[in-house]
């Protein structure tokens, strides 16, 4: 049985000045400054960490689709109260949260946070996560203009970035063009224009290499086959990128893969949408999250129309997975107008974070 970390209400107090005085030199340069306590996160005992054990083999991963703020609009989230879909606001949530966590295992810091719907990332979060955490980062931008894309942050002062690469899966359109198979819509559906980052890392003290890849599929429910051919690509240009990094000596070898994103697929939905039976089956891959609590989240995206758990934490070849973040509670997802994003949640999705043992 797993002993939860809690923290008491001196700490609690504790941890807000300490995070007052992390983010006060943002709050300065702010010109349409916020209150603080009016994004301040509430410490839920449901989201406290299990007590575990880390060494130089421990890899403490971050998962979550943050909301890029082109789509934080009440057009799109109408049971939002207008001010929590503010950037400053949401900003201060997002930046609180991740510190929160960080701060109940003072000694252990995240490795890697991998986001999805990352806007504003040359002019903003770039230098905001690097001073904030003392992380260096990777970037990919969807393709077409489009604003947001994804993020790969890391502790630079334990990994080295060897290779990285981006997939566009844009890419589908002309490799499929030339098939001869049947579609039961357009080839040009296929330009979604969703992207994925790979990367290798060699932990600086050991020397061991880990691969970390951040994937958004496509949204739309309507078209599940087009979610079933990306996951596919991925797979494959995953494995190629491996297959193809200079640092490896031994081709031939099985080594660690993180896997995060937001495939827009539930668990429980293979007659109608094969993405997460394709992930766990014959990718071979396990979900953090099922390993561990013997089955998926009840949800990590929550707004009053849709309710699933889209969000996973894949790995594969590692050694041992001995911990995750909990869900939050249903109570505490719908205590404002029956869904997220809320002035305790700066996203439609919820975070998702593992520890890992390569």
């Amino acid at each position: 049985m797993f002993n939860v970390l809690s923290i008491d209400a001196e700490e609690e107090e504790q941890l807000f000045k300490e995070f007052e005085k992390k983010l006060n030199v943002r709050e300065k340069k702010n010109k349409h400054k916020t209150k603080l306590e009016s994004c301040r996160i509430p410490y839920q005992n449901s989201r406290q960490f299990f007590n575990t054990s880390f060494d130089a083999s421990s890899i403490k991963i971050l998962s979550y689709n943050i909301l890029c703020q082109a789509y934080a609009k009440y057009a799109n989230f109408p049971h939002c109260e207008k001010n929590v879909l503010n950037f400053d606001c949401r900003n201060e949530l997002l930046s609180r949260e991740i510190l929160f966590y960080q701060s109940l295992q003072k000694n252990y810091p995240f490795h890697f946070l991998c986001f999805q719907e990352l806007d504003y990332y040359p002019t903003f979060y770039k230098n905001h996560f690097s001073q904030l955490l003392h992380m260096d980062s990777i970037y990919a931008q969807r393709t077409n203009g489009k604003l947001d894309g994804c993020g790969i942050f890391f502790d630079a002062s334990q990994y080295k970035l060897i290779e990285k690469q981006v997939l566009e899966f844009n890419q589908l359109e002309k490799e499929l063009s030339k098939e001869t198979i049947q579609l039961p819509f357009p080839l040009k559906t296929f330009l979604t224009d969703n992207v994925a980052l790979f990367a290798c890392f060699e932990q600086m003290e050991t020397k061991q290499i880990v691969f970390v890849a951040n994937v958004h599929l496509y949204w739309n429910p309507e078209f599940s086959l087009i979610k079933l051919y990306q996951s596919k690509l991925l797979v494959k240009e995953l494995n190629q990128f491996i297959d193809q990094c200079t640092i490896l000596q031994d081709k031939g070898k099985s080594w660690p893969i993180l896997l995060c994103g937001d495939f827009n697929s539930k668990p429980d939905e293979a007659h109608i949408n094969p993405v997460y039976d394709y992930m766990t089956n014959e990718a071979g891959f396990t979900s953090c999250y099922a390993k561990l609590c013997g089955k998926e989240s009840g949800f990590t995206n929550f707004v009053p129309h849709f309710q699933g758990c889209i969000d996973y934490i894949f790995c594969k070849h590692v050694s041992d997975i001995s911990n995750v973040l909990p869900i939050p509670t249903l109570e505490e997802v719908k205590k404002e107008n029956g869904g997220l994003p809320n002035s305790s949640f700066p996203s439609d999705h919820i975070s998702l974070v593992a520890h890992v043992h390569l």
